[in-house]
């Protein structure tokens, strides 16, 4: 908690050049903060999905690992970044820039969730 003010600038900053990488890109098509977002947690996803394969793990443990990372309030920041005082943005999100797309990323999460666990679950 005590790093968010720094975790918001270091968001911003990742969030200013991930942007300008893709308006190098792609100049003529139009970027919005949710493809960007969308765009973060689907590189995290396939990362963390690579690296608990290699260490044999089960999977889902890399998820929730890699959904306390992305968090607004993950402990991960606050013992990374250095002390900074109380957050300046109540809002603060960290790597993503909206709270919002963060919810419903989390509740799309849920809904598949329990679509591979229906899949595996036996039928007899």
């Amino acid at each position: 908690m005590y790093g968010l003010p720094l975790q918001t600038e270091i968001g911003d900053s990742l969030g200013s050049t991930v942007n300008t990488l893709i308006e190098e890109i792609t100049p003529e098509l139009p970027h919005t903060s949710f493809v960007t977002d969308l765009a973060f947690i689907m590189i995290i996803g396939a990362v963390i999905t690579l690296a608990f394969f290699k260490i044999k793990q089960p999977l889902i443990i890399g998820y929730l690992f890699a959904g306390m990372l992305i968090g607004p309030l993950s402990p991960f920041w606050s013992w990374v970044l250095p002390n900074g005082g109380l957050p300046t943005d109540e809002f603060a999100v960290g790597l993503l820039s909206d709270i919002s797309a963060l919810n419903l990323f989390a509740e799309i999460g849920v809904i598949l969730l329990l679509f591979v666990i229906g899949i595996e679950f036996p039928y007899a």
